[in-house]
């Protein structure tokens, strides 16, 4: 990421990525809204919101983090997406385990 778009990610902002993905996850209210009878342009959407939140609660905390991820949408965008791509994958991931045992 820091060659594409130019910003030097430091190992902080790496475990704030990871911060932000773990709350996600544990986002009881993510879950429902993942693994209910959704459309994937709704999940996606409400997904994106929560990423939004949870980058706004940086401001005060950690604003150096959250300007230089704010200041540039490419890598915000791809940051999300990665996030979102590997929170879709723990799912099917979940759901074959439990088809597995099931049939097993």
């Amino acid at each position: 990421m820091n060659n594409i778009y130019g910003v030097n990610l430091t190992e902080e902002d790496q475990l704030n990525i990871s911060s932000i993905n773990k709350r996600l996850e544990d986002d009881p209210e993510v879950k429902k809204c993942m693994n209910g009878d959704n459309t994937e342009e709704n999940k996606k959407h409400y997904f994106k919101e929560q990423f939004e939140e949870m980058m706004l609660n940086y401001v005060n905390e950690r604003f150096d983090f959250y300007k230089k991820i704010n200041e540039n949408p490419p890598m915000k965008e791809l940051i999300f997406q990665e996030i979102y791509k590997n929170y879709n994958n723990q799912i099917i991931e979940q759901r074959s385990s439990i088809r597995a045992k099931i049939q097993g």
